[in-house]
This record gives structure tokens, sequence and C-alpha cells, in this order.
């Protein structure tokens, strides 16, 4: 799912949500965005989806900037 600050393409997130479980199967974000914009999104959709807990991402795997 790609993540969205405004217009901008921050970086994507993959989730699973089973049995209302949340899992994150990948993340990626783009170079020079806050991490924090991929925590954001992740509460909103397991809130969305009803899931019973939130997951903790680690540490993003950075890419260059969309051009």
């Amino acid at each position: 799912m790609p993540i969205l600050v405004g217009t901008h393409l921050v970086g994507r997130i993959a989730v699973r949500i089973s049995k209302g479980s949340a899992i994150v199967e990948g993340h990626q974000l783009l170079d020079g965005y806050d991490p924090a914009h991929l925590n954001e999104a992740l509460t909103i959709l397991c809130r969305w989806a009803q899931a019973t807990n939130i997951p903790v991402l680690g540490p993003s795997p950075r890419v260059g900037a969309a051009s």
C-alpha cells in the first residue's frame, strides 16, 4: 500500500490482517522522510480494520527519493 503525505509518496507498507491480528509483511521509506509517517499510516489502517494489535515497525529500508 502506498503511503502519501499530501500528494507526496513517502513510502510503502504491506500489512496482512488475519483473525483481528495485524502482521507487517514489509515496508520501506523514501530517503528524506520521517518514519513516523509509516507508523501513523499503520495505526490508521489497524484501527480501520479493527485489528486487536498495532505492530511496531523496525528500521525501514530506505530507497532513493521518487522522481
